[in-house]
């Protein structure tokens, strides 16, 4: 699962016991970003993918490999599955709890779906390439970021504050360690010739949507990933 099945699931499940209520507002910004999908489906449709939806694990770990939308965090893919499995798969009762923005759920949610972020100083921000002001960044959930600058410590191509990481920040993050399996992820558009993040890291993301690449990695049981192993075509 990632963050566009997952704000599809909340743009259609309403807030028990509020009038015209839903776990992702309505509003013009989430219109937007969700209108192609309403022109493209029928409403029965519509109903059959948001019920599979439901059905998608956040993580899969296979035979050497792993795979996950944003990142692999273990702590917070395991609260997630406790939770999936206490509350039910993506339930009214689930979105209950991750609507707590000051719980683990919540956090572990955007964690593992939309990849874990540093908040800025105060007074700094970037604009997205929507033009949408933020005020934390991606970080590179690969690498240690002890002793960088946010700069350093980004992941994306935005201008970033080059200022120093409070060590503490980062304690809520793992780094993913360079002797476990090697994780596939999506997520980050990226662009540019398809390489690997880490040693044991690769996205397969080059923004096909956008004009980019669609990009395929050709896995034959190695632990460290190479670049000769990506293969993609260009948008044309």
């Amino acid at each position: 699962m990632g963050n566009h099945e997952y704000n599809a699931i909340t743009f259609h499940t309403p807030v028990p016991g509020k009038q015209d209520a839903w776990f992702r507002p309505h509003s013009e910004k989430n219109l937007k970003q969700h209108e192609e999908t309403l022109k493209q489906l029928s409403p029965k449709q519509l109903t059959e993918a948001i019920e599979w939806f439901r059905s998608l694990p956040v993580a899969e770990e296979l035979d050497g490999i792993r795979v996950t939308h944003a990142a692999w965090q273990s702590k917070d893919i395991t609260i997630i599955n406790d939770q999936l499995s206490s509350l039910g798969q993506f339930t009214t009762e689930f979105l209950t709890v991750v609507e707590k923005i000051d719980g683990q759920l919540h956090q572990a949610i955007e964690n593992v779906l939309k990849g874990p972020e540093l908040k800025l100083p105060s007074g700094h921000f970037i604009l997205d390439k929507a033009s949408h002001r933020r005020e934390s960044v991606r970080i590179k959930w690969y690498e240690n970021g002890t002793g960088r600058t946010y700069r350093e410590h980004h992941l994306g191509s935005d201008e970033v504050p080059d200022v120093p990481i409070n060590p503490t920040d980062l304690m809520t993050f793992e780094s993913y360690p360079r002797d476990a399996a090697p994780v596939f992820v999506g997520h980050y558009w990226l662009t540019g010739t398809p390489r690997q993040l880490a040693p044991n890291v690769a996205c397969t993301d080059y923004s096909v949507a956008k004009g980019g690449k669609l990009v395929a990695y050709r896995w034959d049981g190695e632990s460290i990933l190479t670049e000769d192993k990506f293969k993609w075509v260009e948008t044309k």
